[in-house]
């Protein structure tokens, strides 16, 4: 079944109007009257429903049925190096693929940008995000906080019962290290991925000083976005 977003989606719509962006989106599927869809606003609410009309600029859908999910206590947060835009866009979608709840992209030693991040790519992110939230059907939309410093983000590890981070020198192995941190109070879930060429001296001792948990993503050396891909795949599966 399609999946249409709709920021301003109402659970007490009987009708949806569907226009602008979306209805274009939509239009090149070649829909036709009677087709059923799904409209989704990225806060838990999914209306079922089915095409009544198609006209130029929009498209009238009649409500079937709703459902309206509660937002889970689980959260998976996930620290990223940002340096090259480009590799942080293409890690995006399938970091929402993988149930993440919350990006925080970071400068650290080996990572730092000139300037600040752009209203455009954040805007551009978040159509990333809306198109993964259409594909993949989750119910709700992940998050892309503004950019952290390093300082910031070793506060940001006190927000969340477990982090990990990754760490080329740990005998430990990812796997082993979710199990024995796993329990029933643990809700709340970071991994935090170094940059090209791994955190600093100094940053592996703020980390080591800090009560997160370097673990090792396997034997071989891999670059930022398949680490970070591994990691998330992880928290998603044992979270």
């Amino acid at each position: 079944m399609r999946r249409i977003f709709s920021k301003n989606l109402n659970s007490k719509d009987d009708e949806i109007l569907i226009q602008d962006q979306e209805f274009f989106h939509l239009k090149v599927l070649r829909p036709k009257i009677g087709d059923l869809v799904e409209i989704v606003n990225g806060q838990g609410l999914i209306i079922s429903g089915k095409i009544e009309e198609i006209n130029k600029d929009s498209v009238l859908i009649l409500k079937i049925k709703l459902k309206n999910y509660d937002k889970s206590s689980r959260t998976i947060g996930f620290a990223y190096p940002v340096s090259r835009i480009k590799n942080f866009e293409e890690v995006i979608e399938p970091l929402s693929e993988l149930n993440v709840d919350v990006i925080y992209p970071y400068s650290s030693e080996r990572s730092l940008r000139s300037g600040e991040l752009t209203k455009n790519m954040f805007d551009r992110w978040q159509q990333k995000i809306i198109s993964s939230l259409k594909q993949c059907k989750r119910p709700f939309m992940m998050n892309i906080q503004p950019l952290l410093t390093w300082e910031k983000l070793l506060n940001e590890i006190n927000q969340y019962d477990v982090t990990f981070y990754g760490d080329l020198r740990s005998d430990h192995s990812f796997f082993s290290s979710l199990n024995s941190e796993k329990n029933g109070d643990t809700q709340k879930y970071l991994g935090i991925i170094g940059p090209e060429g791994d955190f600093s001296e100094k940053e592996l001792k703020e980390l080591n000083d800090s009560v997160a948990i370097g673990v090792s993503l396997g034997h071989n050396v891999l670059k930022v976005n398949t680490a970070a891909i591994t990691m998330a795949a992880y928290l998603s599966a044992f979270s």
